[in-house]
């Protein structure tokens, strides 16, 4: 495989989206392309480049999520010494996601462990959060499929994968408490509701009940009068 260098130009900007560390740049990119790919030498390129998708790039500091506007920066490239490899230079605009330590990350919880928390951010990339202080198993502050907010703490990447590790900010556990408290009050409140209706009508139908007992016993009583 084909050994890439990245040189980042001045013009990197933030994507839309706080919070999500997804940069843009123009990239200038020296490599060496082998004499298979002459005819159609953008080809061979895009080879290259799309091994890398999705992979951790040191050069970009990220992991490679796309690219575009691919061209040479030279129509012509060189052979240095007897390798058989041509050097050329070629320019794209290169979408990643780059963390740093700090960054307030928006994910969602893929699984809750005995010591940790997973979460899967942008439905690709994985991070480890410490169960906070207090962790009651019976009352988890969040459940798998909840949104939640955390704070990075370190990234680490091996073999082209990257990893973050952080913590859940104080927002995450709150919103998530009162959302399920709302649901709680309202489920309550319908509860309380339906008893109240229910009761409600036991309680007229006994009252109209007593009141046509009472008439048929003044009926029986000024039948037996006449009598």
């Amino acid at each position: 495989m084909q050994k890439l260098f990245f040189y980042m130009t001045a013009s990197t900007s933030q994507a839309d989206g706080k919070s999500l560390p997804i940069k843009s740049s123009r990239v200038t990119l020296p490599l060496y392309l082998s004499p298979s790919y002459l005819a159609q030498p953008l080809e061979g390129v895009r080879e290259q480049l799309n091994r890398s998708m999705l992979k951790y790039v040191e050069q970009l500091g990220g992991v490679l999520m796309s690219y575009t506007n691919l061209r040479l920066q030279r129509p012509l490239g060189r052979i240095a010494f007897d390798a058989p490899e041509i050097h050329i230079r070629v320019q794209f605009k290169a979408t990643y996601f780059a963390p740093k330590v700090g960054d307030v990350i928006d994910g969602t919880v893929s699984r809750v462990g005995g010591d940790h928390i997973a979460i899967l951010v942008n439905g690709v990339f994985n991070a480890s959060i410490a169960l906070p202080s207090g962790w009651d198993p019976s009352h988890p502050s969040v459940k798998p499929d909840d949104a939640a907010r955390f704070v990075v703490r370190s990234v680490h990447q091996a073999n082209g994968l990257l990893t973050m590790h952080g913590e859940l900010t104080s927002a995450t556990g709150s919103d998530a408490g009162s959302k399920r408290k709302r649901k709680k009050d309202d489920k309550e409140e319908t509860t309380a509701g339906n008893e109240g209706g229910s009761g409600g009508g036991k309680s007229k139908r006994s009252k109209e009940e007593k009141e046509a007992k009472r008439k048929r016993k003044a009926e029986k009583a000024a039948a037996r009068d006449v009598e």
